[in-house]
């Protein structure tokens, strides 16, 4: 569902005892430099992003019964659970006012770790597996995403960003002889030259070891294991970026 029927007190918001509060402001970048039109339209992004990641919406008849809804302001109120988040569109800055709640009772839960061994056809070994489990969702870096939305570039994306994407993997095609495997090698590195051209300033050359079905052994590929190759064609289009990671 879209929308969840509880909201805690707030009085039980500001106690200490129950919740942390984090709280930051997002604000667009000079409007050549943006898509949007507003800081009203990035507060519908922020809030659809939201949904995507299990947050559902307050209806305001609850947030009325608990006296927290200001009609004469633009604000969404989102809830997890044992998380909260309000955001509100603040006019004098023209910027989007984030709130953030956590319950104490799930930040000082545990997570729990299971370790096996998995056999892996490309070493012909088996290598260690670490699987963790957590009760409740772990932290998130919101702000860094905000500021994604907002139009602000970055030079690193963390793995756990689930920001919408699209992603495929590049195998090597079986070969029965030695040519074959040689001539996919060339266009590879070919590929990797292409990638390098395009790679952001400030990024590192990326250096793919290509290992033939020849050599004993797979090797760890030298320097940078992935790199941000920026998209957008001018500053006011949406972020949109490529990242290449060797595996």
């Amino acid at each position: 569902p879209m929308t969840i029927d509880f909201h805690p007190d707030p009085s039980e918001l500001q106690d200490q005892d129950k919740f942390r509060i984090k709280q930051y402001s997002v604000t667009l970048p000079s409007m050549n430099e943006t898509n949007y039109k507003d800081a009203t339209e990035l507060l519908d992004d922020l809030m659809v992003q939201r949904v995507r990641q299990d947050f559902q919406l307050v209806p305001r008849s609850i947030l009325s019964a608990h006296r927290e809804t200001d009609n004469t302001v633009l604000s969404r109120t989102l809830s997890m659970g044992h998380k909260i988040q309000k955001l509100s569109y603040n006019s004098t800055s023209d910027s989007v006012d984030v709130v953030q709640y956590y319950a104490n009772f799930a930040e000082n839960e545990s997570p729990q770790s299971y370790r096996y061994l998995l056999w892996s056809a490309l070493r012909q070994d088996y290598v260690s597996v670490v699987q963790t489990f957590t009760k409740y969702t772990s932290p998130y870096k919101w702000n860094e995403l905000d500021m994604l939305l907002s139009g602000d570039t970055i030079s690193s994306i963390s793995e756990d960003m689930r920001h919408p994407r699209i992603s495929f993997v590049i195998l090597p095609d079986p070969f029965t002889d030695q040519n074959g495997e040689s001539g996919y090698s060339s266009k590879f590195q070919r590929l990797v030259e292409y990638f390098n051209k395009l790679q952001s300033k400030g990024s590192g050359t990326i250096n793919i070891e290509t290992v033939m079905k020849s050599d004993k052994a797979p090797k760890a590929s030298k320097g940078k294991r992935s790199f941000i190759v920026d998209l957008r064609r001018r500053n006011s289009d949406k972020y949109e970026w490529c990242e290449i990671v060797h595996d």
